[in-house]
């Protein structure tokens, strides 16, 4: 019973100590408890096994040492409880063989179990997350030829814009000053003139027709003289 209940209350706090010193010096393989993944999987188990056996031997220890001190009250404790099955001893050494420390242990190892097994948020402590994993969509042949389609469209483009830029270069702005004032009016103020239509050329030609024929007329009394 002292084992059961006292040594329960020294497991667990042992328990929590240990907890406390892995976590300050980053010790993962005894950090998280009941958790046997990844590559050292072994270690792992092996360390925390070892915990555990060391947290019940000085556990033993400690409840040797209160039963020796503690002795004479114990013995008095134990007569007044175990009183009314002296009557029959057949049935004391049952329950104190059998009933007593079967329903103790059950609840003993039920609580040690609930400290000791993996918590839902450390069943994959030593896995790389789910969010971390790389998941192809594509295969590698697939992501190779694209990435290929995509550096020859980058050199045609880059090609593209080389001679481009070449002939825009080798341009003689010049030969084209009628297009430009044509079809770029407001670039008459860079003294380039806006190209006559049709009919203002027809206009034009009329009147230095006219003036051709005013100047002849003007300019035969002259001779005649």
């Amino acid at each position: 019973m002292i084992d059961t209940t006292l040594g329960l209350v020294l497991a667990i706090w042992c328990l929590r100590i240990q907890d406390w010193i892995a976590e300050k010096y980053n010790i993962t393989s005894i950090l998280h408890t009941g958790v046997y993944h990844g590559k050292d999987a072994w270690k792992h188990w092996l360390h925390q096994s070892i915990a555990w056996v060391f947290i019940l031997t000085v556990v033993k220890i400690l409840i040797y040492y209160f039963m020796v001190i503690f002795s004479d009250a114990l013995a008095f404790f134990g007569s007044i409880l175990f009183a009314p099955l002296q009557i029959n001893i057949r049935f004391e050494l049952l329950f104190v063989m059998i009933f007593f420390p079967g329903f103790l242990n059950v609840i003993y190892f039920w609580i040690a179990d609930s400290y000791l097994k993996a918590k839902d948020d450390s069943c994959h402590a030593f896995e790389t997350p789910q969010s971390d994993r790389e998941i192809p969509l594509v295969s590698l042949e697939e992501k190779q030829a694209q990435e290929q389609a995509d550096a020859d469209m980058a050199a045609v483009a880059k090609r593209t814009a080389q001679h481009q830029q070449t002939k825009l270069e080798q341009t003689d702005w010049g030969k084209h000053t009628e297009f430009i004032a044509a079809y770029l009016p407001s670039w008459s103020v860079f003294g380039v003139e806006p190209k006559p239509s049709g009919e203002e050329e027809t206009e034009d030609a009329q009147k230095q027709a006219a003036t051709s024929t005013k100047a002849a007329d003007g300019s035969a009394p002259s001779s005649m003289l």
